[in-house]
């Protein structure tokens, strides 16, 4: 492939624009560090029981360093606004056309191979943060994009090695979010952000076909038109021009992997199924469901104790209480956005057993009660009360004897059913398979993958087309070409 030396010029020339801003952030983000080590410097000493004096000099040389963070602030914000300006002006005025026609390459097609190579370097950048909703879900959707952008232009490679990428990426994870704020009400979003560069880069090996590389250079160079006649080929073999093309010859890949786990927070009874009608996670009347429980089962909890010649509560329902009251079901939304790999999302496996329920309703608790009334008078009277409490502790071991019954099928059950469900393991389970492949494990690629970073090119001048042309054309001398010398497409014409 050949490069456009108009596009590596206005690349250099971008680069240059943006430097400012980039070196201003670099500034910035290294006084924040040192904000952040100087405060847990400042603790240890305190720890310590350092002197007082000593405290009062630490503390006076962290608020000097928070001014100068302050204005490494300003600073970035004004050299953004100015680099940002002129970066879109420069686009505008160099802007190229979304359709374009280029020479082919001047590589004989057939001959080339790909070979990877470990020139480049491992590494990885990983951070994690849950971002919580406190009251107003407003600006939400920012913070997670703000964070994403961070995180991928900081690292030098933005998971595709340009800047657009990285707004390209915190653009979606932005939607992403937003669209789950406004469907449902929102605990927080837990985001996992990743780059990685690979080590392994790819580079083509070939041979230059002279005839394609004569083409490329006519249409390249009209005023330098290369000539093929044998006088100008030993001219040209024994010069040096300053023109020349680059031809793409190799590059180093990256990738980015960036996950969302969007939590939605729902307080209910363990034994039923998520609040709402329609499932939509909004929260609504989770308080009045758990207080509908606990109200069930303090009355069945009452009536077997009455029963039973007991007064009040077992622990055993204290303990059950206090676990429904302290339990939420947590349900989670993910959203995957990953460049340079394709991990395998695969969902999780979660085996489930056919049994009846294994408590009983208030419903039946009172039919079973009224049949134990029924059954333990006495119509002497002597000992009814005494039947009667007889009775009701036999009720309760036959409720104890059932759940114990129902745990022991579960527990020996040989065929257990399955089913597959998409989870927020199904994303932890995904970024490990992501780690995999960028590692080269899994079956990885020998050759590399990802996303291009960085890219190796090779200067091609008239003197190397002529020295191709040569060998291809005429390997036994002037006087006895080969492969029909003389011709190649290019112009045999006199000077």
């Amino acid at each position: 492939q050949i490069v456009s030396l108009e596009k590596l010029e206005n690349l250099k020339e971008l680069a240059k624009i943006l430097a400012p801003e980039s070196f201003a952030r670099d500034k910035l983000n290294a006084l924040l560090l040192a904000n952040y080590n100087l405060k847990a410097l400042l603790m240890e000493l305190t720890n310590l029981e350092v002197d007082e004096a000593t405290l009062k000099s630490v503390e006076a040389k962290m608020k000097e360093l928070k001014k100068k963070t302050g204005d490494a602030a300003i600073d970035l914000a004004a050299k953004s606004i100015k680099c940002q300006e002129d970066a879109a002006a420069f686009r505008e005025k160099s802007g190229s056309s979304m359709i374009e026609s280029a020479p082919e390459s001047p590589y004989d097609m057939a001959t080339l191979q790909v070979e990877g190579k470990p020139v480049a370097m491992d590494s990885i950048n990983f951070d994690v943060q849950f971002f919580r909703i406190e009251e107003d879900s407003t600006g939400h959707s920012t913070k997670v994009a703000k964070f994403v952008s961070q995180s991928l232009e900081g690292n030098g490679n933005s998971g595709t090695g340009s800047d657009p990428s990285a707004k390209d990426v915190s653009g979606k994870a932005e939607k992403a979010t937003s669209e789950q704020t406004k469907n449902h009400k929102l605990e927080g979003t837990l985001v996992i952000v990743c780059t990685c560069t690979h080590k392994m880069a790819n580079f083509v090996k070939g041979s230059m076909d002279a005839a394609r590389a004569v083409e490329a250079w006519n249409q390249l160079f009209p005023d330098s038109h290369f000539r093929t006649d044998p006088i100008s080929l030993l001219k040209y073999a024994n010069s040096k021009d300053e023109k020349a093309f680059n031809v793409l010859t190799g590059a180093t890949y990256g990738s980015s992997f960036v996950g969302l786990a969007h939590f939605l927070e729902e307080v209910g009874d363990p034994n039923k199924t998520k609040g709402g009608d329609g499932g939509d996670g909004d929260g609504g009347g989770v308080g009045e469901t758990m207080a509908k429980v606990l109200q069930e089962e303090a009355t069945k909890e009452l009536m077997l104790q009455e029963v039973s010649g007991k007064f009040g509560v077992s622990d055993e329902f204290t303990s059950t209480t206090r676990n429904m009251v302290n339990r939420s079901t947590i349900s989670a939304h993910c959203s995957l956005i990953c460049m340079g790999a394709v991990p395998d999302i695969s969902p999780s496996t979660v085996q489930t057993f056919a049994m009846s329920q294994a408590g009983s309703s208030t419903t039946e608790v009172m039919t079973k009660l009224n049949a134990i009334n029924q059954g333990g008078k006495d119509p002497g009277g002597a000992g009814q009360e005494g039947a009667g409490a007889q009775l009701g502790q036999q009720f309760i071991e036959m409720e104890k004897a059932q759940m114990q019954a129902s745990i022991d099928a579960m527990k020996g059950s040989d065929t257990p059913a399955t089913i597959k469900v998409l989870d927020l393991d199904s994303l932890l389970t995904c970024f490990t398979n992501y780690l995999n492949i960028v590692s080269g494990k899994d079956g990885a690629s020998t050759t590399g993958g990802g996303a291009p970073i960085n890219f190796y090119t090779r200067r091609i001048d008239k003197k190397a087309v002529a020295k191709a042309y040569i060998t291809q054309f005429y390997p036994n001398g002037f006087l006895n070409p080969s492969g029909g010398g003389g011709g190649g497409g290019g112009d045999n014409s006199g000077n």
